[in-house]
């Protein structure tokens, strides 16, 4: 959040390992001594402990006696067996799993890892593969044109990291517009496209070189300590992902409320800005789970009590916003200032890092202050448990959460030394130990309280302890909000599925009301929607002028109507570790065209977003991947593997929603419990002859009691049968299995169909005839029913249901559209209903110009498929006739579509035969 200074560079760490590296030399034998395989060669030995079949740890021995640290990120071990054969050769040692062989070439001794099918995964060079350069360690692996790789934490300049260079050392750029090469939250695991992954477990400053030096050689180095490196086999990233998370564990599921929308600023200076805010968020009814308060909530950095002199009265303040649904965070740092209550005992006690003397380290002229500073040792045991046990004082039963700031740690000279030792051993460690010690301490305070940790930085594994990664004190600019979509895509592909920026962006500059409503959309897609900057301009969604306040409602309502589907996909990350936020690769693997591509990205399996990030856009272009597509916001219908350019004014972004989904949807709300979840808005994209399935997650929203099976799982399926004549949906909505506190044991469920060109024969539930209803009105006031809306061409069938019961809405009779139904007659142009209609293979389609224009015929089935297209040429002004000849279609429902320079219009005509 604040100034730093570059204390030193790492440039001294790395050098080119040509030159300097001695590398294993040849096989000279191998031995299995328990679950471990040892290999010698001439100069070095190496080590290979299966976790599974598919997960293999490879230890590189320069000594034999080499010692490794224990593991902080991994949390599996190896007391399961795995079973493996070793197979001698004469000119390789083979090593096999039922998921994995590891082929040891012997002269020189070289690694190649192959999947069960054996095909090639990854080898290490001729030139050399693990290699020690001086004191350091190096890897380096064979790679091909057609390698991908992404993860490594936040990483944003692009999406792939192949031909990239950069470090692994958790470094805070202030003011940052286009993004760093290096950043505050370094993971050095890559997963690929190619059918593995990649963990590098050595906490030390670390360089990688993705083919940028040699476009064949992939290079890591060390910059101290022994090294070791995970090979996870998995054929597509987030199988990859799932394995990783595994192995280094995964995200709690958070606190319900921390889905919601989150105000903070740098700063609320005191209780009474504090409560003013809280009141104009209720006055204007703006959905808000939670204020965050900044550093002016103490008196000294590293005193972990409030100031009362700012807020009087803390306990009684967050009791009252707790009565409003709004939950209280606070900041904390890990530096303490030289007036801070806190020095005297902390230096006393030896809880600081030290100086080569064993004395404090102390930081002079420390940003805040002024005045000298100590780093807390966070290493150091008795440290930690010093630091947390001040902690429930200033908590009180009514803080909802923890704000963990400059955890780089932010300013960390390289000559400190810590109880676990240097800082470069240390430093990249350092914001999970911290982690881990708030997660441990309010574990033992709140034993069964969901914790909420707003950090800034962190490494592998940071993601089991429950915490909300920002991207740190962004700059405001458009340059600094695109850089925030690769940053989060790449972080949920390092286990970080919760990674957000400040809205608006943090400092350096003002924010424009465009700038501040196009951040915020984005942040609607993003895993935390949080608010915050500095306080010399507006925060909050008024602060930027009328039109500004009603589109930023106009997207946190969205936030909290979409909760039923960000928290399902929140269980999905809890279980899977896929990610929130997935970059379009994940829906079609196989299209290289999306490999880079992150001006896009997919909202769960449903959904597609793409965020609006430069000035003055009003359109936009958007790769889809394969499949169909619908507009969220037209209902238009476009087919996959293209690039669609489609309308994003100042109050929309582009959203499109994947053909068969369900996306389950709730009424807005003040917070998100602000009542209890008892009406179900189901929105359905049909696509004839599918079937699609989406199962609902829910639970209390805060205990852990879901960790002992207090949750319920609602499976939704929809299908349609596909014949030329009608079409038959059913939707089946299944019962809601499990049990929690507050689970509504009735609910009204409304299920939206959408592209449902007219009135349907008929609907059934649980195979009783449904009454139809004149208007939507009378279809929620009576239930169970349906109502068809001719304009919105969508269908509403409303369900009365007892929680713990199936029921099956069938729907006969339907034509559906996924054609745009534009308007006829714009522009001076005209689309004239063909004659005759119905028709007997051969039909007339008139249409009328009022200015020469080029014409684009297009006709679609009633799935909404593009089956034929008539390039028409240019027509001048006046009327014109198209003969169009179906004789090669079957009977049934089609639509056609005229596009002329500037306009478009559809109708639907009927074939007979």
């Amino acid at each position: 959040m604040h100034f730093m200074k570059k204390w030193f560079s790492l440039s001294f760490l790395f050098f080119a390992v040509t030159g300097f590296s001695q590398p294993m030399g040849n096989f000279t034998g191998h031995a299995v001594q328990g679950k471990a395989i040892i290999i010698d060669a001439d100069n070095f030995s190496l080590r290979m402990i299966f976790y599974r079949p598919d997960i293999v740890r490879i230890d590189f021995l320069p000594d034999i006696s080499a010692e490794f640290d224990s593991s902080f990120v991994v949390i599996r071990d190896t007391l399961e067996q795995v079973d493996f054969r070793v197979i001698d050769t004469p000119p390789s040692l083979e090593v096999r799993t039922l998921s994995l062989t590891i082929v040891c070439r012997k002269d020189p001794l070289r690694l190649s890892f192959y999947d069960a099918d054996s095909k090639l995964l990854l080898g290490e060079p001729v030139s050399g593969g693990l290699t020690k350069v001086g004191e350091k360690r190096a890897a380096r692996f064979s790679i091909r044109q057609d390698h991908h790789f992404y993860g490594s934490g936040v990483r944003g300049k692009r999406l792939d990291l192949k031909s990239t260079i950069f470090s692994c050392y958790n470094t805070q750029v202030f003011g940052y517009h286009s993004a760093p090469g290096t950043m505050n939250l370094n993971v050095p695991f890559l997963c690929t496209t190619n059918g593995f992954a990649l963990y590098f477990e050595n906490s030390f400053p670390g360089r990688f070189d993705i083919g940028a030096t040699d476009p064949a050689i992939f290079e890591y180095l060390t910059g101290g300590g022994e090294l070791s490196f995970f090979f996870i086999c998995g054929k597509t990233a987030p199988e990859q992902l799932k394995k990783f998370t595994w192995l280094t564990g995964r995200q709690p599921m958070p606190p319900k409320w921390a889905l919601g929308y989150i105000q903070s600023k740098y700063g609320y200076r005191n209780q009474t800005q504090a409560q003013d805010m809280v009141r104009i968020m209720r006055d204007k009814k703006i959905p808000c789970d939670a204020i965050v308060l900044d550093l002016y909530w103490f008196q000294h950095m590293g005193d972990l009590s409030w100031n009362l002199n700012n807020f009087p009265d803390p306990f009684q303040m967050m009791a009252d916003f707790l009565e409003q649904g709004v939950k209280t965070v606070v900041i904390t740092e890990p530096y303490v200032v030289e007036h801070s209550t806190n020095f005297a005992e902390g230096a006393a006690n030896g809880y600081f890092a030290k100086n080569s003397q064993a004395a404090p380290y102390l930081l002079s002229n420390w940003w805040s202050c002024n005045c000298d500073a100590a780093l807390l040792d966070i290493t150091n045991p008795d440290a930690r448990q010093w630091w947390w046990n001040q902690h429930p004082h200033f908590f009180g039963n009514e803080l909802a959460g923890i704000w963990t700031d400059l955890g780089e740690p932010e300013r960390h000279p390289y000559d400190m030394v810590h109880y676990l030792g240097s800082t470069l051993k240390v430093h990249n460690l350092y914001n999970l130990l911290w982690a881990q010690t708030i997660f441990n301490g309010y574990s033992n305070f709140r034993p069964n309280n969901r914790l909420f940790n707003l950090t800034r930085s962190g490494y592998a594994g940071i993601q089991r302890y429950s915490v909300f990664p920002w991207t740190g004190d962004v700059g405001v600019s458009f340059y600094g909000l695109a850089a925030q979509i690769p940053f989060m895509l790449n972080a949920g592909m390092s286990g970080l599925a919760y990674l957000h920026s400040d809205i608006g962006g943090f400092c350096c500059a003002s924010t424009s009301p465009e700038l501040y409503i196009r951040w915020l959309q984005l942040a609607t897609f993003s895993g935390v929607m949080r608010a915050h900057g500095v306080d010399y301009q507006p925060q909050e969604p008024w602060g930027y002028g009328a039109e500004a306040e009603r589109i930023a409602k106009k997207f946190i309502e969205l936030r909290y109507r979409l909760l039923p589907y960000n928290y399902s996909l929140a269980y999905e990350n809890h279980q899977t570790g896929m990610p929130l936020a997935r970059p379009l690769f994940f829906a079609d693997s196989n299209n290289t065209a999306l490999y880079d591509e992150f001006s896009a990205f997919c909202w769960g399996e449903a959904m597609l977003v793409a965020p609006v990030t430069a000035d003055g856009v009003r359109s936009k272009t958007v790769p889809l991947p394969r499949g169909e597509w619908v507009d969220y916001w037209t209902d238009q219908h476009y087919s996959g593997n293209q690039a669609v350019t489609v309308s994003a004014p100042l109050d929309q972004i582009p959203i499109f929603i994947k053909k068969g989904s369900i996306i389950p949807m709730q009424p807005v709300m003040q917070f998100v419990d602000a009542a209890p979840l008892d009406t179900l808005y189901l929105q359905l994209y049909p696509q004839p002859g599918h079937q699609n399935q989406l199962r609902l997650y829910e639970d209390d929203g805060a205990t852990l009691n879901y960790q002992r099976g207090e949750f319920a799982l609602t499976l939704f399926s929809l299908s349609v049968t596909d014949s030329p004549d009608s079409l038959q949906l059913y939707f089946r909505i299944g019962p809601s299995i499990g049990e929690y506190h507050g689970k509504p044991h009735y609910r009204c469920y409304l299920a939206v169909v959408h592209h449902v060109l007219s009135k349907p024969h008929s609907v059934f539930i649980n195979s009783i005839a449904a009454p139809n209803y004149p208007s939507l009105a009378q279809l929620r006031r009576y239930g169970n029913g349906y109502f068809h809306d001719s304009d919105r061409c969508s269908l509403f069938v409303a369900v009365s249901a007892a929680a713990d019961s199936e029921y099956v809405v069938q729907v006969n009779g339907m034509t559906f559209t996924s054609v745009e139904r534009a308007d006829t007659e714009r522009s001076g142009f005209l689309l004239k209903q063909n004659y005759p209609n119905p028709f007997n293979s051969v039909t007339q389609i008139g249409f009328s110009l009022s200015d020469e224009s080029q014409v684009l015929l297009k006709i679609f089935d009633i799935a909404g498929r593009e089956i034929k297209r008539f390039d028409l040429g240019q027509k001048s002004a006046g009327s014109h006739v198209f003969s169009f000849d179906g004789s090669q279609l079957a009977s049934g429902l089609y639509f056609y579509k005229i596009h002329t320079a500037s306009s478009i219009a559809s109708r639907k005509f009927i074939l007979l035969k």
